[in-house]
């Protein structure tokens, strides 16, 4: 992607793919991978506390939403962008994330050890 046609460098670097792969043509089984885009969040910023740069406008090339936890980014972003035409979705369970998940927003480096590594994030 070129970013001068674009609207920006962020979102001109990572490829642009939007595929589904499917068992059959009506989708009862499938698999849809959305393209990887850059969102940043202005408030706090010059330019957001005065209101130029509205949640859904671009800014360099990235969408402009406030940080939101999973469950509302996938309400509001991730699911209008892949069923444009469906009405918003109704969310009917919320369960904590799995042990594995629940890690990650917490990480803090392990100062207990002097191994470099010890400090790294875990991945």
């Amino acid at each position: 992607m070129n970013p001068l046609t674009g609207g920006g460098a962020l979102n001109a670097v990572a490829a642009k793919a939007d595929f589904a792969v499917k068992r059959d043509a009506q989708g009862t089984a499938m698999i849809r991978f959305l393209p990887d885009t850059k969102f940043v969040d202005v408030r706090g910023t010059p330019v957001g506390n005065v209101g130029v740069f509205q949640p859904g406008s671009n800014y360099n090339g990235a969408t402009v939403y406030p940080v939101m936890d999973p469950a509302t980014f996938l309400a509001s972003v991730a699911f209008p962008y892949a069923h444009p035409q469906a009405g918003p979705p109704q969310v009917l369970e919320r369960k904590p994330p799995a042990r594995a998940g629940r890690g990650i927003g917490g990480w803090r480096p392990d100062t207990t050890r002097s191994s470099p590594a010890s400090s790294a994030p875990p991945g």
